[in-house]
């Protein structure tokens, strides 16, 4: 089974380009992680926080402009830009209508940063994000135990620190408590380790963050506990000018007859996808689907899809949704900001909706079958499914809604029953 269409256009590196500038995941965690400085002396004494972490998370309770985060936050508007641009580089931040939004990968990164940041002491991060000796180190001991000479050894066929710059940053970790020394060997202690669980896993969801950008920075902050570090293997496909249907391709190429199980989830009606997966939907798959109301009406405008569903029992579909055995089709108020295709519970397409704002051009899906995309996937799935309703409660509650509107007596009294 094909799920990624080969002649697709695919981002496989970890770097994102703006221009002629790139961003790499440390450069990112640097810029993140030692921004206090930009805070008056008086204000970086009562914020253990840095200024751009600070900026993440008045961006993820509402919208603001620069003013207004300036507001917030008490810092000059100049501050205040400087700590929006990488985000908004690497795709944590987005601009909207009214300034800037939070997007799904700045709030994974800021779950990962407050889930650390009582148990790491934020001036540590800062110093690690800004050096990459001190990482190469500290990796180094949490191998093994080792030598200074030995490291140094290691470092001239790595090239790593030289052996001056080993000795100096050992004491000092020494000293912070993050290395301890058993004749003359170091090795990291516990609070070394979380440092550098710490470090690592904002490293995961940074490079994560600028790899998928074209595909998260579309999620709300609130796309809730999505698996950004999961992505690590996902395929990644782009619409381009030369190719506005890469991603329309995607799901259509993965239809196939012999999946057991398909569960898929939309805003919109496609004829061309409606057709490539009729084999699916009139064959012995299980299918499960999701819409959005307005995809109703546009099924009872398509002759085919009325002559499928009269064909096995029309009336069973507009009643429960059903149309043969094997088909359920819900449909729900709240626009998902997914479009999901679930194949046999062992592998998922999703692209951004209309609802996040994507421009048709630039949408981009994301194709993987790590277990934890999957699962979720499928807890998302079941959400809306559950609050999904039948075409005929659907044609039911409209009615009701034409009769309030028109009727305030109707309105009345349907208040007070």
């Amino acid at each position: 089974m094909n799920l990624c269409n080969k002649q697709t256009f695919i981002s496989s590196n970890n770097l994102w380009s703006s221009g002629s500038y790139t961003m790499t995941p440390a450069e990112l965690l640097q810029a993140l992680l030692d921004s206090r400085v930009q805070l008056p002396p008086t204000q970086a004494k009562n914020s253990a926080s840095p200024t751009r972490i600070r900026v993440l998370r008045a961006l993820r309770t509402r919208e603001y402009s620069v003013s207004e985060v300036a507001e917030q936050l008490h810092i000059t508007r100049q501050t205040a830009y400087q700590a929006i641009k990488p985000s908004q580089e690497a795709g944590l931040v987005r601009e909207v209508d009214a300034g800037y939004t939070l997007s799904c990968s700045g709030a994974a990164l800021l779950d990962v940063y407050d889930r650390f940041e009582d148990q790491v002491i934020a001036d540590s991060l800062s110093r690690l994000s800004r050096s990459e000796h001190q990482r190469w180190i500290l990796r180094a001991l949490r191998e093994q135990p080792e030598r200074k000479a030995t490291l140094a050894t290691r470092a001239v066929a790595e090239d790593g620190p030289s052996r001056t710059t080993i000795h100096r940053i050992i004491d000092a970790l020494r000293d912070c408590g993050y290395v301890t020394e058993t004749r003359g060997s170091y090795e990291l202690a516990d609070t070394g380790r979380l440092l550098m669980e710490a470090y690592e896993e904002l490293r995961i969801t940074a490079e994560q963050a600028i790899e998928k950008r074209a595909f998260l920075r579309w999620l709300p902050a609130d796309t809730e506990g999505f698996p950004v570090s999961a992505l690590t293997e996902a395929t990644v496909i782009h619409n381009t000018p030369d190719q506005p249907h890469n991603v329309l391709n995607t799901f259509m190429s993965a239809a196939d007859p012999d999946l057991k199980t398909f569960c898929g989830m939309a805003t919109i009606m496609s004829p061309a996808l409606n057709q490539a997966h009729q084999p699916i939907l009139t064959g012995e798959t299980t299918v499960t689907l999701v819409f959005t109301e307005n995809v109703l009406g546009q099924l009872h405008q398509d002759p085919r899809f009325v002559d499928y569903v009269a064909s096995a029992d029309y009336g069973s579909y507009v009643e429960d949704g059903v149309a043969p055995e094997n088909v359920n089709i819900s449909f729900v108020r709240e626009s998902p900001s997914l479009h999901i295709g679930i194949y046999d519970n062992e592998r998922v397409i999703m692209a951004p909706t209309s609802s996040t704002d994507v421009p048709e051009i630039e949408t981009a899906a994301v194709c993987s079958a790590d277990p934890r995309l999957v699962d979720w996937a499928i807890q998302c799935f079941k959400k809306y499914q559950v609050s999904g309703r039948s075409p005929l409660q659907v044609f039911r509650d409209q009615i009701e809604g034409q009769k309030s509107r028109s009727d305030p007596a109707f309105e009345h009294a349907s208040a007070h029953e």
